[in-house]
C-alpha cells in the first residue's frame, strides 16, 4: 500500500490478492491482469489507467479515484467489485470523492475529546464527513472499534493510541487497508510510527508540566511565603500524578524540574498515582492524614479533577489551593473566574487547535495535495490559564465556544 505505480505495465500478471490500497495507478495498464481478490481501496485511477480483459472478481475498489466509468466495465465480473455507493453517478460529475474522518473518544465524557471533535468539525466542509466512535481505553476494544471504522469506509483515523506498542497491530491493519492514521496527545515511537501513521499532533507534556510548576512556584512566593510561611520554611505539598500512563509521566517529570530549579522550598508530603474516578479515596487520606498540606497539584486531568474534588468534599477549600492539567471548559472556566475557587491555574492542551490541524493534514494527505508515507510529529502549544488572568480565560472560551 501506499506506493507509487504512475504508468506502470503489469501487463499479465498475477496479483491475486495483491494490496494496492492507497496507491497512486495513474495511467497504469492492467492488460488481463488477475485481481481477484485484490485490495485497491482508495487507489488513484485517474489518467489513462485501464483494465481491458483483467480478472476483478471481488476486487476491493472502495474510495478509488476514477476518471471515468468505462475504464472498469472493460475488465471481467467487474460487477462483483466492491465500490463507494453511487460511485458512477460521483464520477460522472467529477466529484471527488466525499471524506469520512473519525475520531476514537473515551466513552466517558472528555473535555479533550470535546474540543478534539470541535475543532476537526471546523476543519471540515460539505464533502468531509466528521464521526465519532466511542470506546473503552484498552487495546482489545479499541481494536474492535477500528475494525468498524474499516467496515464503515472511514478514510483517516484520529485517535490517542491505547497504548504505544500494542496497539500497533490493529493500527497497521488499518493503515494497510489504506486508511490515513494520526495520532493527537500520544506520538507512536519514531521508527515503527512511519510504517502505520502520517502524523502525530501533540503538545509538549514536560514543558506543560514545567510550566505549571514556575507559576506554582510564583503563586506560592506572592500569596504564602512571607504571608503565612517564613521563608525558610517549606511549602508542604502533594503531588497527585497520573503516571499510570506513559504520556502523563512527562507532566511529573516538568513540575519536579521546575521545583528543583526554583528558589522556594518544597515538602512532597505525599505522592500519589490516580487510574481512576474511585483513587478518590486515596486522595482523601492523604488529606485527613496530612492537614498541613497547602497545595496538590494534579498531573493528568483526571488526577486534577480528583484532586479538586476530595478538597471539595472534605470543605478544605480555604486551606489547600489546586493547580494542575485541565482542559478548558464551561465548568473550568467558571472555577478559574471565580476568586474563592481552590483551583488556581490549569494548563489546556488546545485541544480544538489539535483537532483543527489533525484534520485539515488529514484531508491533505486523502486529497493527495502531500505525500502519505512522510510521517510528521507536530508540537501544537499549550496554554496556561489562571485565576490572574481572567481576561484570557473569558476570550479562550469564547473561543473555543461552550466546551
Amino acid at each position: 500500500p501506499w506506493s507509487y505505480f504512475d504508468r506502470a505495465n503489469f501487463y499479465r500478471a498475477n496479483l491475486k490478492q495483491a494490496n494496492f490500497n492507497r496507491s497512486d495507478l495513474e495511467n497504469a495498464d492492467f492488460y488481463k491482469v488477475n485481481l481477484e481478490d485484490a485490495s485497491l481501496r482508495f487507489t488513484n485511477l485517474q489518467g489513462r489507467t485501464r483494465f481491458f480483459n483483467a480478472q476483478l472478481r471481488r476486487a476491493d475498489f472502495w474510495g478509488a479515484q476514477w476518471a471515468n466509468v468505462w475504464q472498469i466495465k472493460r475488465g471481467k465480473n467487474w460487477q462483483t467489485t466492491i465500490q463507494t455507493p453511487k460511485w458512477e453517478h460521483k464520477v460522472s460529475l467529477a466529484m471527488p470523492p466525499a471524506l469520512r474522518i473519525g475520531l476514537i473518544k473515551p466513552k466517558e465524557k472528555s473535555s479533550l475529546f470535546a474540543a478534539y471533535e470541535l475543532g476537526m468539525r471546523r476543519a471540515a466542509n460539505r464533502r468531509i464527513d466528521i464521526w465519532g466512535f466511542e470506546s473503552a481505553d484498552n487495546v482489545a476494544e479499541e481494536a474492535t472499534t477500528i475494525d468498524k471504522m474499516m467496515e464503515l469506509g472511514m478514510d483517516a483515523i484520529i485517535l490517542r493510541p491505547s497504548d504505544p506498542l500494542n496497539s500497533l497491530t490493529a493500527l497497521k491493519k488499518a493503515s494497510e487497508a489504506g486508511l490515513v492514521i494520526i495520532t493527537v496527545d500520544s506520538c507512536l515511537a519514531r521508527e515503527i510510527a512511519e510504517d502505520v501513521a502520517v502524523a502525530c499532533f501533540d503538545t509538549d507534556s514536560e514543558k506543560m508540566g514545567y510550566d505549571s510548576g514556575v507559576y506554582l512556584t510564583k503563586w506560592v512566593q506572592q500569596n504564602i511565603i512571607g504571608k503565612d510561611a517564613p521563608k525558610s520554611e517549606p511549602i508542604n505539598i502533594a503531588l497527585i500524578d497520573g503516571a499510570v500512563h506513559d504520556r502523563n509521566y512527562p507532566y511529573l517529570q516538568g513540575i519536579t524540574t521546575a521545583m528543583d530549579k526554583s528558589a522556594v522550598s518544597w515538602n512532597i508530603i505525599a505522592s500519589e498515582g490516580v487510574a481512576h474516578h474511585q483513587d478518590l479515596d486515596k486522595v482523601i487520606e492523604i488529606l485527613e492524614a496530612n492537614p498541613e498540606i497547602r497545595v496538590l497539584w494534579g498531573g493528568s486531568n483526571l488526577a486534577t479533577k480528583v484532586a479538586l474534588k476530595a478538597v471539595e468534599q472534605l470543605n478544605l477549600e480555604e486551606e489547600i489551593e489546586v493547580f494542575g492539567m485541565l482542559n478548558l471548559s464551561q465548568n473550568w472556566a467558571e472555577r478559574l473566574l471565580d476568586s474563592t475557587n481552590p483551583l488556581q491555574s490549569i494548563i489546556d492542551q488546545s485541544g480544538v487547535e489539535t483537532g483543527k490541524q489533525a484534520t485539515e493534514r488529514a484531508i491533505s494527505v486523502l486529497r493527495g495535495e502531500v505525500p502519505g508515507e512522510v510521517y510528521e510529529e507536530q508540537t501544537v502549544e499549550h496554554r496556561l490559564l489562571t485565576q490572574d488572568d481572567a481576561e484570557q480565560v473569558r476570550q479562550l472560551l469564547n473561543e473555543a465556544g461552550s466546551l
